[in-house]
């Protein structure tokens, strides 16, 4: 099988918490688990690994519609795939893995006239509002703050929300991704790693 075929996952039983959203796990070299996609979206045994970008200007989330949910999202997520991984000495970099992966998906969807200038990574969290068959997955949320509004998207499936704090995201104004209610929960309570 081709390897853009293969996700990385990790095994349920290390990380799963079945009534809280937010793990206290750090993803690991040691636990990563390289599946087929058809394997890991299907078996309980394991959960994939899905990084999430999050865009903040000034206190506020960089907001969507999704056209095909109807719902509203501040998460971006990708699938990370066996070749998105860095591999130093015989060795998965994590860091670098993300870090590189998070910028192409950046640059393939956004268009930024702003500058990044924070980073910070929200706690692990678990969520399966993004598949049909609501498998939870694992999400790895970097958080980027930027110094101004300027942001497009050259995504034709979404319609741009503009900035929108966290609190109207949890408000009955919108109907809001599960995830996404879950990151403004995490930036509400200032849970950041930093």
């Amino acid at each position: 099988m081709h390897d853009s075929q293969h996700v990385v996952c990790v095994k349920s039983s290390m990380v799963y918490g079945e009534n809280n959203a937010f793990i206290d796990y750090t993803l690991s070299t040691k636990d990563i688990l390289l599946c087929e996609r058809g394997v890991a979206e299907h078996d309980s045994d394991f959960l994939k690994v899905v990084p999430t970008a999050v865009i903040l200007y000034d206190g506020k989330l960089w907001a969507f519609k999704n056209t095909l949910k109807g719902q509203v999202s501040a998460a971006i997520v990708s699938e990370l795939g066996i070749t998105d991984l860095i591999v130093k000495d015989s060795n998965i970099d994590l860091d670098e893995s993300f870090d590189t992966f998070f910028s192409k998906q950046l640059d393939c969807k956004l268009e930024l006239d702003s500058y990044i200038v924070k980073q910070d990574v929200l706690p692990k969290l678990i969520c399966s509002d993004f598949y049909p068959d609501n498998r939870p997955c694992l999400l790895h949320a970097h958080v980027y703050h930027l110094d101004g509004p300027h942001i497009q998207s050259v995504l034709n499936d979404i319609e741009v929300l503009g900035f929108l704090s966290p609190e109207e995201l949890l408000s009955d104004s919108f109907e809001t991704d599960m995830t996404t209610m879950h990151i403004c929960r995490a930036i509400l309570d200032n849970k950041f790693n930093r």
